[in-house]
C-alpha cells in the first residue's frame, strides 16, 4: 500500500516538473528539484543528529 502511495508522489512530482519544463518553459526546474532533494536530506540528517544524546565523560 505504501509503495503505491510513494510511487504516486514521485509520478506526480515528475509530471509537474515535466509540465513546468515543457509547457511553461522553466529550464531550471530539474536543478531546483535536485537541490531541494539534497537540502531535505541534509535537514533530515541534522535533525537525527540533534536527537541523539551525547554522553560526556563516560
Amino acid at each position: 500500500m505504501l509503495n503505491k502511495l510513494w510511487l504516486g508522489f514521485f509520478l506526480t512530482a515528475a509530471a509537474a516538473a515535466l509540465y513546468r519544463w515543457l509547457a511553461i518553459g522553466d529550464p531550471d526546474v530539474f536543478r531546483a528539484m535536485v537541490a531541494s532533494l539534497f537540502d531535505m536530506a541534509r535537514v533530515s540528517v541534522e535533525g537525527k543528529m540533534m536527537s541523539v544524546p551525547v554522553r560526556m565523560g563516560a
